[in-house]
């Protein structure tokens, strides 16, 4: 399984921990990335269990998802809590150890040398790392202005890196169109009064840096 001519040349994606902000009425656009930025999600079959995974968080941690777009070794992900309670680390958390969980599987069965170049030594042992150590990226959104911004920055990843030449042809995204690819879609929710009137002036708040971050694919 060679992988080689489909690494990035350069990532954008901060490598600090963040902390996460989990203030009632605000969006969160979320960025993770795969294990050593390989592109593990190349495959439709990883692709899938990444939809599923999900699909099972937003309906138990009661997340409404906006917008997505899973890239060959990243992902790019908005999501907005339909509860005012809620722990945006607890949702990530359930959607990268399911899909880390069925990628170790997969692979002690298929291709033992993959597991293995994906497993590191820590003082408990060996562990299976199919996503990058650390939290990824979060930011807070606020306004609607805000928020559009964000989906058409989501939606033009797979352009600005030339895969395709129109954001809707690329078909593991929200503005993909049903004849990008046969795969099951991930639905997403309408953003139509996700803020109230007058917020198009709040701006976008970044995480803090946090040493304290628990990683979040562990086995």
């Amino acid at each position: 399984m060679n992988y080689n001519h489909l690494f990035m040349t350069s990532m954008e994606l901060p490598r600090k921990h963040f902390i996460r902000f989990s203030d009632p009425g605000h969006a969160h656009a979320l960025t993770f990335s795969c294990n050593q930025r390989l592109p593990l999600l190349s495959r439709d079959r990883t692709r899938m269990w990444l939809v599923d995974a999900l699909e099972a968080a937003r309906l138990k941690y009661r997340f409404a998802i906006l917008a997505y777009v899973i890239m060959p070794e990243h992902v790019h992900l908005l999501v907005y809590p339909r509860e005012e309670g809620y722990d945006v680390s607890a949702f990530l958390k359930a959607v990268k150890q399911a899909v880390s969980r069925k990628a170790k599987h997969f692979l002690a069965r298929e291709d033992p040398e993959w597991l293995q170049r994906l497993s590191v030594r820590t003082p408990e042992g060996k562990v299976f790392r199919f996503w990058q150590q650390g939290p990824g990226f979060d930011s807070n959104i606020t306004s609607m202005e805000a928020l559009r911004r964000e989906i058409e920055y989501i939606h033009y990843n797979p352009v600005r890196r030339g895969l395709v030449d129109v954001p809707r042809a690329w078909p593991w995204s929200s503005a993909g169109s049903p004849e990008a690819g046969s795969g099951r879609k991930l639905i997403v929710d309408p953003i139509d009064g996700i803020f109230p009137r007058g917020s198009d002036s709040a701006e976008t708040e970044r995480g803090g840096p946090s040493d304290g971050q628990k990683d979040t694919d562990k086995e």
